[in-house]
């Protein structure tokens, strides 16, 4: 029997011999592939002119370390923590784990979710199963 992953000697990368590792063929993107080209590695020659000093570096170093993404708006505490509620989903329902197995599992059926499943879906594939801490599938539009 084949192995499902396997590493490959030459490169030190993961080779997987699934279905889904296959998917990349069949679905617009083609994937992730090695990159070669050291023009595309490199940062271009800065513009004539530019001069970044040591004390700019810092000064901007030190202004996108006090930033802290979305946290730096509202604290979802208190008053603002009824939007972290599911409005639509009723009581939690404990399930037993499962225990069966499905070739494809996509984490979260939201958008980008969804469509994945149709790609996928489109490609051939059938054996699907989405994860969703959700009531219901669509993200923030349902």
């Amino acid at each position: 029997m084949t192995q499902a992953i396997r590493i490959d000697e030459e490169t030190g990368l993961k080779v997987f011999n699934t279905r889904a590792a296959k998917a990349s063929e069949k679905i617009a993107g083609k994937g992730y592939s090695i990159i070669s080209d050291d023009a595309l590695k490199t940062l271009p020659e800065p513009p004539a002119g530019a001069v970044f000093n040591a004390q700019e570096q810092a000064k901007y170093r030190a202004y996108k370390e006090e930033r802290r993404g979305a946290a730096d708006y509202m604290s979802m505490e208190g008053e603002f923590s009824r939007y972290l509620e599911d409005v639509y989903s009723g009581p939690r329902i404990e399930r037993e784990a499962l225990t069966d197995e499905c070739e494809i599992l996509i984490i979260g059926a939201g958008f980008a979710g969804l469509l994945l499943w149709h790609k996928l879906k489109s490609a051939g594939f059938t054996d699907i199963r989405f994860c969703e801490k959700g009531g219901d599938v669509g993200g923030t539009w349902y």
